[in-house]
C-alpha cells in the first residue's frame, strides 16, 4: 500500500531504488529497506529467495564514468561506504524528508571524493532506501554535497527525472529485467 502511495504521488514506476555493486567476481544489491536495514545482499542470493517477487518490476541503470583514474576512485571511495554502513537501520521520517540541506558539513574534497565523515552522512544512525543511494553517491563525489540525500527518492534516479552528476559521470538509459523462469533474467 505505501509504495503503491508513493508511485502515485511521485508520478513513478518506482518505489524502491539501490546500488548494484560489482566485487570478487560476483554482483550483489545494496539498499535500505524496511525489515532489514542496510544490507548488502548477493545476486544469487536475491534470486534463490525469490526477493524480487517484493518488486512490481526492476530496472538498473549503469554508472558510467569516462576517466578510468576517477572511475577507480569512485570504486574504492564506494567499498569504503558500502563497509561502513551496512547493517544501520531503515530510517525514514517526515522531519527528514522535510530537510533541505546535508546536516553534515563538507570538510573538504579529495580530487572531487567526500572523504569518510562528511556530507555523506556517516553519522546517521539509518537510512531509507534513496538517501542511502544518494549519500554513497555524495560519499564517492557524484551529487551535490550541501543538498540532503533526503531530497532524494526513487524517481530521482529514473531515466525521467534526467539526474545531473559530477566528476563527468552519467547513468545509462534503463534497462529493465523481466523474469524468464526461476533461474534467469532477461534484459528488455
Amino acid at each position: 500500500m505505501a509504495a503503491r502511495l508513493q508511485r502515485t504521488f511521485t508520478y513513478s514506476k518506482y518505489d524502491h531504488v539501490g546500488i548494484a555493486v560489482r566485487a570478487f567476481d560476483d554482483i550483489y544489491l545494496y539498499d535500505s529497506v524496511y525489515n532489514g536495514g542496510v544490507q548488502l545482499t548477493n545476486w544469487k542470493d536475491f534470486k534463490y529467495h525469490e526477493y524480487y517477487k517484493d518488486y512490481a518490476r526492476i530496472a538498473y541503470r549503469k554508472l558510467e564514468v569516462k576517466d578510468s583514474t576517477i572511475k577507480q576512485q569512485i570504486q574504492e571511495n564506494l567499498f569504503k561506504f558500502v563497509t561502513e554502513h551496512t547493517g544501520k537501520k531503515y530510517e525514514l521520517s517526515l522531519k527528514k524528508l522535510l530537510r533541505r540541506n546535508s546536516t553534515v558539513p563538507a570538510t573538504g574534497q579529495n580530487n572531487g571524493v567526500n572523504p569518510p565523515g562528511n556530507a555523506a552522512g556517516n553519522s546517521q544512525e539509518g537510512f531509507f532506501c534513496s538517501e542511502l543511494v544518494a549519500a554513497a553517491y555524495k560519499s564517492v563525489g557524484l551529487l551535490n554535497p550541501f543538498v540532503a540525500s533526503t531530497r532524494y527518492l526513487p524517481v530521482s534516479f529514473s531515466q525521467k527525472k534526467g539526474l545531473k552528476l559530477l566528476r563527468d559521470a552519467r547513468l545509462s538509459n534503463e534497462f529493465s529485467l523481466v523474469l524468464k523462469d526461476t533461474r534467469r533474467f532477461v534484459i528488455e
